[in-house]
């Protein structure tokens, strides 16, 4: 199980222009470049309230960020970077702040399984 990361915003989710919604009702995006994928992860961070300035991500790592932000009192915005083969995946959602929610499992570096959960304090 992981859970990491805390981040403050206010509002909805924004700045997901040309993000596709992918069968889960997540916004997704995917990349070849590491480097537009961390620009553009660090961008909807930031857009929503997040400060993203000397943040470092080891991308050999899987996933390589998981985090999550309260937007209001109701709702979280749940932030993933990932690595898929060749390509890096981000994916933003929002979800209820007040019941835990699986999103999927992901294999790391080591070829372990990690779920990915947002559970409540």
């Amino acid at each position: 199980m992981l859970a990491l990361g805390a981040h403050m915003a206010f509002g909805q989710l924004s700045h997901v222009d040309g993000f596709k919604i992918n069968s889960d009702g997540y916004y997704e995006m995917s990349f070849k470049d590491v480097r537009d994928a961390i620009h553009k992860y660090n961008y909807v961070l930031d857009k929503n309230g997040s400060d993203t300035i000397g943040v470092v991500y080891n991308v050999t790592k899987n996933p390589i960020d998981f985090g999550f932000f309260s937007n209001d009192s109701e709702s979280v915005i749940v932030s993933i970077f990932l690595r898929d083969g060749n390509k890096y995946k981000i994916i933003f959602t929002e979800t209820d702040m007040n019941s835990d929610k699986y999103f999927f499992d992901v294999v790391d570096q080591d070829g372990i399984e990690t779920s990915l959960y947002y559970r409540v304090r």
